[in-house]
């Protein structure tokens, strides 16, 4: 729900002024988090490989994981990709709402195991 609210609140602050700078610091955010999230997938198929199971699967190659990690890391980094600070503000005030909606939810279900 919270998401959606959110969703919703950016369609509408975009509708009412298309030119703000500010749409082109979002649309810049959402490209800065796409790729923290890449390499966050490339990291983790590295680290997965690592785990030993008994059911034949898919495994894939060192090569491509490695690349798209330190790729996408290169285009986050303040210092290589020369986007704005503004997105990168934007970005960190989402993440910090993300963690307290996790620590609520952690803490939420915490209780109820401790109660129930």
């Amino acid at each position: 729900m919270f998401t959606t609210v959110i969703a919703l609140g950016l369609i509408t602050f975009v509708s009412l002024d298309p030119e703000s700078p500010v749409v082109a610091l979002l649309g810049g955010t959402t490209s800065l988090l796409l790729l923290a999230v890449f390499a966050a997938v490339n990291l983790s198929v590295l680290v997965l490989r690592k785990d030993q199971s008994a059911v034949k699967h898919f495994n894939a190659g060192r090569v491509l994981p490695v690349l798209g990690t330190i790729t996408c890391l290169y285009l986050v980094l303040p210092w290589s990709s020369g986007r704005p600070a503004g997105q990168y503000q934007i970005a960190g005030v989402l993440l910090a709402i993300g963690l307290v909606l996790w620590l609520v939810t952690w803490a939420a279900r915490r209780r109820e195991s401790a109660g129930g």
